[in-house]
């Protein structure tokens, strides 16, 4: 008797463990359409054209930082959790994580646990992530959240050095002719609609026609 509660003893941690990993929402694997799939095989051009067009190049020579602070606080990016569960340990750079989706995030995501902005570094699974630096506290059940950022897109300095450009190399033709272009807009140079010296289009399409036919 004393040796059947002893192995059950020894073998309930691994039906704890079993039992708390059952407690995690299943994946549910949704049936994609055509259309779906058509996007994910644009999706990767996509991404490398996105990622040009809204590269922060002030933020990768470290001159600007885009995360918005607030009483020397970052600011969220709304309520909405990213995931929640995470643990890890002071001083650790790894973090952990129950029934998590870590591999959403990337390498350089910024995310905001306990008011603290870390960067992912590396993705190991679902369950483990690190980051560029270590925690500032120990994580217990704590939650992940997005940061507000307002960064400068290359998209806008692509544009306004464009716009500089063409002002300059038309001599600032969109300044001189506004004016001109509102006139344009009220009709100042439309000709009179009873002018006699302008000749009717109808009537000179009739006289021709007539004109042939006399030949």
């Amino acid at each position: 008797m004393k040796k059947l509660l002893a192995l059950l003893f020894l073998i309930s941690p691994i039906f704890t463990f079993a039992a708390i990993q059952d407690d995690c929402p299943q994946k549910i694997e949704e049936v994609r359409t055509a259309s779906e799939k058509i996007d994910d095989g644009f999706g990767p051009i996509v991404n490398a054209v996105a990622t040009v067009l809204f590269w922060d190049p002030f933020e990768a020579i470290g001159v600007y930082d885009p995360v918005v602070y607030e009483n020397k606080s970052v600011v969220l990016d709304g309520n909405d959790t990213l995931s929640v569960g995470v643990f890890g340990d002071l001083g650790s750079k790894v973090v952990f994580g129950n029934c998590t989706s870590f591999t959403d995030f990337s390498k350089g995501d910024k995310l905001v646990i306990n008011d603290q902005l870390y960067h992912v570094d590396v993705v190991q699974s679902d369950e483990e992530m690190t980051f560029t630096q270590p925690l500032n506290s120990k994580l217990t059940q704590a939650v992940i959240m997005k940061p507000l950022e307002k960064p400068i897109l290359f998209i806008v300095i692509w544009l306004v050095l464009g716009a500089i450009f063409f002002t300059l190399n038309t001599r600032f033709i969109n300044i001189r002719g506004f004016k001109h272009s509102i006139d344009l807009i009220r009709g100042k140079f439309d000709p009179p609609k009873n002018d006699p010296s302008i000749p009717n289009s109808e009537l000179d399409r009739e006289n021709s026609e007539e004109g042939e036919v006399s030949h």
